[in-house]
């Protein structure tokens, strides 16, 4: 059974690693991708930050505008009013967040 959480947590680990961009010298993962690794809809991740804002300074989180994020990453998104960005501390925020 450990190995089975111990292998979980190395494809997590992966995929996040994949969905990683760098973004004003920070590394840093989309609101989106938190959302689909939650299996939640972006407007309740929305909601969590919002009502918990004061747990989100800005080493842990940022907006950026789509067209910012197009020009850094080449992603096809839709246009988005506010598109989060989380660094790690921020997603470690965020899934404590999200639990509760």
């Amino acid at each position: 059974m450990e190995l089975e959480n111990h292998s979980t947590l190395i494809s997590i680990d992966s995929l996040l690693d994949e969905k990683m961009l760098t973004i004003r010298r920070e590394r840093v993962l989309l609101d989106s991708d938190i959302a689909d690794l939650f299996q939640i809809p972006i407007s309740q991740l929305h909601r969590k930050v919002r009502n918990n804002i004061e747990r989100f300074p800005k080493q842990f989180m940022f907006k950026i505008t789509s067209e910012e994020l197009r020009k850094i990453s080449q992603l096809d998104l839709p246009k988005r009013k506010i598109i989060y960005v989380f660094t790690w501390g921020g997603i470690m925020m965020v899934a404590g967040h999200i639990r509760t």
